[in-house]
């Protein structure tokens, strides 16, 4: 059995999840007390299919839909080609009890061993780095969450008339904040006058705001690049849709602020 064989049956796995398909899932491990389970946690240990099958269970009923994506996979064959294990980064975006998680770097880790010309899986073991999630699951402070909690409120602050930049909008940039657009570099002081601008001439209850993540990736521990698009209706007659990139760091105290924005009208 080769490499491809390995990757195979890992793709499998993958898809077997995303389709919240338990009986594809049953297909691919050694359904016995020698399976083993790791994650992320310490309260997740599991040993053997029927502890493995009633945590996957839970966890689909709770999952409305997800979106894996393999970054890296690498794969080795053992015991003269008898057992196999498989490293894979993958990035993960799913919506898990209501709320919008992002992991950019899922680590999964699959062992296999091949019996009577099949190969199966025999250990589990994925994990995901503290700084992983983009969305900040449900504290309400990753980088993506702030920019969507920014729309929101400006877009409740312009429709009910009370719109204020530096309430809502300037203690969300860096001091060194510039924005591109239009072929112009912007600093805040352009930035509060152009909104200042729209909300005096945007009829109420007219606007909306809505952005949506695209990608993402840490530059740095504390700071992230979010590529995002934007749908802004009400400035004119026809929805208008951005592409946005945007640079936030961790200020002093951990909070996520803007330092870059590049928007294009697409």
């Amino acid at each position: 059995m080769s490499h491809e064989s390995i990757a195979g049956i890992a793709a499998q796995f993958l898809a077997a999840y995303q389709r919240r398909d338990v009986d594809g899932l049953r297909s691919l491990f050694v359904c016995d007390e020698d399976l083993v389970v790791l994650g992320s946690h310490r309260d997740l240990e599991l040993f053997g299919w029927q502890e493995f099958e009633k945590s996957i269970e839970r966890q689909f009923d709770s999952t409305v839909e997800s979106e894996i994506l393999v970054r890296k996979q690498a794969t080795r064959l053992l015991a003269e080609g008898n057992a196999a294990v498989s490293y894979l980064d993958l990035e993960y975006r799913g919506t898990v009890s209501g709320h919008v998680l992002y992991r950019p770097h899922m680590r999964l880790t699959l062992a296999f061993e091949l019996s009577e010309s099949h190969w199966r899986i025999t250990q589990l073991h994925w994990s995901t780095p503290e700084k992983g999630s983009v969305l900040g699951e449900n504290s309400g402070t990753g980088p993506f969450e702030t920019y969507q909690s920014l729309a929101q409120a400006v877009t409740s602050a312009i429709n009910n008339g009370s719109f204020d930049f530096s309430a809502l909008v300037e203690p969300r940039l860096h001091p060194n904040f510039t924005e591109v657009a239009d072929g112009n570099c912007l600093d805040s002081v352009a930035v509060r006058a152009g909104l200042e601008e729209l909300a005096a001439k945007v009829t109420a209850g007219c606007f909306n705001w809505q952005v949506q993540l695209e990608s993402s990736s840490y530059l740095s521990d504390d700071s992230v690049l979010l590529l995002t698009t934007a749908d802004v209706q009400g400035v004119t007659e026809e929805n208008v849709r951005y592409r946005i990139s945007n640079i936030l760091r961790r200020d002093d105290n951990g909070a996520w602020v803007f330092i870059h924005q590049h928007r294009t009208q697409i």
